[in-house]
């Protein structure tokens, strides 16, 4: 009739149970601490009385100044509106969802103990209680992997059929994909950072271009990876290096900058002076066209 919803909270968990809590903090906040001297009746009714007098004024100055007072009785007995009600309950059932084990994790959890039932293991309460605790912080791929190395390690010896040992690889597994992912989170940034110097360079060097500028962009496309870069700098490179061959009636001179500036160079390998000296070369020459200067990338 009431539509009373039960909101479990569980021991020592004080923040389950916030409202009583709340309460109880308010009431303790009100008393303060009490003394009472009972060296004699006299004493005793007097510091009885000094406690409720503090305690009245304390109440006292949270009444409203203005408006109507009611007494607590009153205050209770007066029905909270439709959407209070709403927002109320609304509270109620995301607190009971939130307790709510996530499916996920009971997914692991029933894994382990498939393990756990197909190797015949005996696993202590505490043991198991702890070993479920912790399966939870690991991936569903690294746990499967995991139990897939297991199972053939038992196959081979016997008494490694333990939870210490299945556990043992399924850090390994685990620390191997969060290895991997930082490795492609790198990358992705390390391409974002090339590309955002490409255009960085790009746009500095809009009005006039320099053999340290072309030189920087092949060192650019001879660290990267990936195709798209490597071919963005070095179409940026050819373009900007037949633009100097325009201020220069003999290629002579300019090669000979072009040396020095890769020269001078010094996180660089031979294979890799080679790889730019050749692209250079290529862009010196007026009959290489865009097409081969790609492929020999």
């Amino acid at each position: 009739m009431n539509r009373i919803e039960l909101a479990p909270a569980g021991p020592a968990n004080p923040k389950g149970n916030g409202t009583d809590e709340g309460a109880f903090s308010q009431m303790k906040q009100a008393l303060g601490t009490i003394r009472l001297d009972t060296s004699s009746p006299r004493a005793l009714a007097r510091s009885v009385l000094e406690k409720l007098i503090s305690l009245y004024v304390t109440m006292r100055n949270r009444v409203f100044a203005k408006g109507k007072i009611l007494t607590p009785r009153e205050e209770m007995g007066i029905p909270a509106s439709k959407v209070q009600q709403a927002m109320e309950r609304q509270k109620i059932k995301d607190h009971i969802e939130a307790k709510v084990k996530p499916q996920g994790d009971q997914g692991k959890i029933d894994q382990l103990h498939r393990l756990i039932r197909y190797h015949d293991m005996t696993v202590e309460p505490a043991t198991l209680k702890r070993a479920e605790k912790t399966i939870k912080a690991y991936e569903k791929e690294a746990i499967s992997a995991a139990e897939e190395a297991f199972i053939k390690a038992v196959n081979r010896k016997s008494e490694r059929k333990s939870l210490a040992y299945f556990f043992g690889i399924l850090k390994r597994m685990q620390q191997e994909r969060d290895d991997e992912a930082y490795r492609r989170y790198c990358h992705h940034r390390y391409n974002q950072r090339v590309m955002m110097q490409l255009q960085r360079q790009e746009q500095q060097s809009q009005d006039t271009h320099s053999v340290q500028n072309v030189v920087r962009m092949l060192v650019q496309a001879v660290k990267s990876t990936v195709q798209f870069v490597k071919e963005l700098a070095i179409k940026k490179a050819r373009q900007w290096t037949r633009e100097l061959m325009e201020s220069y009636h003999y290629t002579g001179p300019l090669k000979n900058q072009f040396a020095k500036a890769l020269e001078a160079l010094t996180d660089l390998n031979l294979d890799q002076r080679n790889k730019i000296w050749e692209w250079i070369e290529q862009f010196l020459n007026p009959k290489t066209n865009v097409e081969s200067v790609t492929q020999i990338s």
